[in-house]
């Protein structure tokens, strides 16, 4: 589980909801990100159909720097990191019946 609370310099703060992260899941463990370290087109493939929502790109420190809607009845998903700077990124896939959260982490060369 992850909850993620800010205080601002002011003194005021806010605390976000609850999320449940999973490395592994059973009908996600054992989709594919490649390759890794990537330099263009980060592909993503599934052994079957789990209705993933959408996924995000994040630097290591937290920002948002892609976000994709999928379409939940495709096994494979191609995405341009080209853009992207050099460094690690935390690839979130987020699934819509659930609303669990798959973390990986992959390399932009």
């Amino acid at each position: 589980y992850y909850r993620l609370s800010q205080t601002d310099l002011n003194g005021s703060s806010k605390t976000l909801h609850t999320i449940l992260i999973k490395a592994d899941d059973k009908a996600t463990g054992q989709f594919r990100i490649y390759p890794n370290p990537v330099q263009d087109i980060l592909h993503i493939r599934f052994p079957e159909t789990v209705g993933v929502k959408y996924l995000t790109v994040e630097t290591i420190q937290g920002k948002k720097v892609l976000t994709v809607t999928l379409n939940a009845s495709q096994l494979a998903h191609d995405i341009s990191v080209h853009s992207l700077p050099f460094g690690f990124y935390f690839v979130k896939l987020i699934i819509a019946d659930s609303g669990e959260t798959i973390i990986k982490k992959i390399l932009k060369n």
